[in-house]
């Protein structure tokens, strides 16, 4: 039996990291130096903001205060619950937000329109914090793609995905984005990520980018977004992702990095974002039984894809043309994981076996790696 390891995409990742971050995004403050003094061992505690309407969808924000550096990671939250939030748009809609726990206030009427401009006022403590952010069109995606690559560690071969999507942008525009990785219904918010297209060079239009950040696991329902964002939110993202992906010393970590559109005094940002969005999937890995009788081909499911598609063969490089069975009747369907035993197969034949995963919309996945057995009946 021969199974092929699937992990993430780490090989290169550091240069590829900061070549794309030098690149793309971590100078955005060149256009607006914002001068501090403040030491990060005798700062007072700040208000935390972070709000943010889109596109069809209501308004929210959530308010608590940072914590000193040196504070426990088990110390709870300091939420406020007693803020006053107003949203109003500039075709005059307005509305007060509820207080819902967690420090989290939503809105209830006003619903996120492309080309508006929206304005979010919070009142706590006897001070007012306000910052405006306009909705841009969605830029939206040309095309996305999974590659899959092939290291060998040890004599044991891996297997690594690597994703690559191209975002419609105006080369003669100057534009900035905010990407967002959706991992199996779960926003990654560690790895948001932002990029001023002054500092690349586009090509028919489309901005093609790589995993700057991380690349999809096996077994995995992507979604990425894209959004336009405005100079002020575009600082704030440059500098939230220098900070959590460490690229910067803790002297430069003060509790008014990152810049915020709520000016000074507090960390955070509101924004009004219209995101596209564009899906890819990752197989699962397979491992094929050495029983006697029928092999059994088994797999880890997942609640995002709704058909498995198996293809086998007698000789290596799978495709599918090869032999195969459409939309699985499971098994074990136990909803943790899924098998197949093909019927007919031959006694002392070695056997390839490749599958390839839908979701409801109908995007399909790249064949996963071969695995293979030999039938002993």
């Amino acid at each position: 039996m021969k199974n092929i390891i699937v992990q993430n995409s780490l090989v290169g990742k550091i240069l590829l990291l900061l070549s794309v971050c030098f690149l793309a995004s971590c100078d955005g403050f060149k256009d607006a130096v914002v001068p501090l003094e403040v030491k990060v061992e005798n700062v007072p505690t700040v208000l935390v903001i972070n709000g943010q309407i889109e596109k069809d969808q209501k308004a929210w924000v959530q308010l608590s205060y940072s914590l000193d550096i040196d504070t426990s990671i088990t110390t709870p939250v300091p939420y406020e619950k007693n803020a006053k939030v107003k949203l109003t748009s500039n075709n005059g809609q307005q509305e007060e937000f509820k207080y819902a726990g967690n420090g989290i206030y939503y809105g209830s009427n006003i619903v996120g329109e492309v080309n508006k401009t929206y304005t979010m006022t919070i009142e706590v403590n006897g001070k007012t914090y306000t910052a405006t952010s306009t909705m841009f069109k969605a830029p939206g995606y040309q095309a996305a793609w999974v590659n899959e690559l092939k290291i060998v560690k040890l004599g044991i071969e891996y297997v690594i995905y690597d994703e690559q999507w191209i975002v419609n942008d105006p080369s003669a525009t100057r534009n900035r984005y905010l990407f967002q990785w959706w991992r199996n219904g779960v926003h990654d918010v560690r790895i948001d990520w932002c990029i001023d297209d002054d500092r690349v060079v586009n090509a028919n239009e489309g901005l093609r980018l790589m995993n700057p950040t991380t690349s999809p696991a096996a077994n995995e329902y992507t979604v990425f977004r894209a959004a336009e964002i405005d100079k002020l939110t575009y600082d704030y993202y440059n500098m939230y992702e220098k900070i959590v992906r460490g690229l910067v010393s803790v002297a430069s970590q003060t509790p008014y990095n990152p810049v915020s559109n709520f000016g000074g005094g507090t960390i955070g940002n509101f924004r009004a974002v219209s995101f596209s969005s564009i899906v890819v999937l990752t197989p699962p890995a397979l491992t094929v039984s050495t029983k006697t009788g029928t092999p059994e081909v088994s797999f880890p499911l997942n609640v995002y894809f709704k058909k498995y598609n198996l293809y086998w063969s007698t000789t290596p490089g799978v495709t599918k043309n090869s032999n195969g069975i459409k939309n699985i009747n499971f098994t074990n369907p136990s909803g943790k994981a899924g098998a197949y035993s093909p019927p007919n197969l031959k006694s002392g034949t070695t056997y390839y076996f490749r599958i390839e995963v839908e979701d409801e919309a109908g995007n399909v996945s790249i064949l996963s790696p071969e695995a293979s057995t030999v039938v002993v009946k």
